[in-house]
């Protein structure tokens, strides 16, 4: 048998009330409440069951604050390579309590997933960009694939929206060049060919000669234009493009023998769509002549 314990009433009243404070600050959920009772209550003869409860969430909570303070205070990285660094902390943290049997709070440990998963996405667009800062002239698609889908995971994991803008515009920067170089190339791989000298309407000795005879002209092989450029919008759409890309020059990191490149072929497509459009004004002409005739032939 248990030898009864006993206490004069002040005893009792004094270790009744220590109980209903530790009561209290269990319900609270406070770790600095918590801990200030129990500190209280040292030397009480504090009921056993009630005493190991305390003490285990008090070890629960010191834990966790210890684990939510860093997640806190480890929010913004200056600098990305010390990432690594703390995800393997706080990730130790956890490891440490569950070691000891803690069972740490669901939501905080979907906290320290999330923390990490960001960080170290965080971290690899920063690397990424820095490395490839100087490759926007690169004209490798590859670097810009990759660079895409870290900031996709980045978005995914809610990286800080700075450094997913700044991997953005890099982007956009070497897309941009690559674009700039495979427009140039289109035009560059359109054939050239010669165009009529323009008659002068002031030349009155041209007007007053006598036109030669029409020779019967040999039937050319058609012109062999690319199938991109089959459409005359096609061609003026891409020039347009050609001139908004060349005027980013800066941004896009276009260097002055590029540009060079662009303005000669910007003069010849001028001349281009000038005379593809005479083109099809004669054709459009020569239409309505053949029409007229047919009609005139039925009358």
């Amino acid at each position: 048998m248990e030898r009864p314990v006993c206490r004069s009433i002040a005893v009792s009243q004094k270790i009744l009330v220590h109980e209903e404070n530790l009561t209290k600050a269990i319900e609270s959920y406070d770790f600095h409440v918590l801990d200030k009772t129990l500190q209280e209550c040292h030397g009480i003869d504090i009921a056993v069951k009630q005493q190991k409860k305390a003490e285990v969430l008090h070890l629960k909570l010191q834990h966790e604050l210890k684990i939510k303070t860093f997640l806190n205070e480890k929010h913004h990285h200056d600098n990305y390579k010390d990432i690594r660094k703390d995800v393997q902390r706080i990730n130790d943290m956890v490891q440490t309590a569950q070691n000891l049997e803690i069972d740490l709070d669901s939501n905080l440990i979907s906290e320290v997933n999330q923390f990490s998963s960001r960080l170290i996405s965080e971290r690899n667009l920063r690397k990424q960009r820095d490395l490839y800062l100087e490759s926007i002239k690169s004209c490798d698609k590859e670097k810009v694939d990759k660079l895409q889908g870290l900031i996709d995971t980045a978005n995914e994991n809610n990286v800080e929206r700075e450094y997913i803008d700044n991997a953005e515009k890099l982007s956009s920067q070497m897309s941009g060049n690559i674009k700039a170089r495979e427009t140039l190339q289109m035009l560059l791989d359109y054939p050239e060919r010669e165009y009529p000298e323009p008659e002068d309407p002031n030349d009155k000795k041209a007007k007053d000669k006598k036109a030669p005879p029409k020779k019967k002209k040999k039937k050319e092989p058609p012109f062999p234009t690319p199938e991109w450029a089959e459409e005359l919008d096609s061609v003026v759409q891409k020039v347009k493009e050609m001139e908004q890309l060349a005027a980013d020059k800066v941004n896009l990191n276009l260097d002055e023998q590029f540009i060079s490149q662009v303005s000669e072929q910007l003069q010849r497509f001028k001349k281009e769509i000038a005379f593809r459009r005479m083109q099809e004004e004669e054709a459009r002409l020569e239409a309505e002549l053949k029409a007229l005739k047919k009609k005139v032939k039925k009358k």
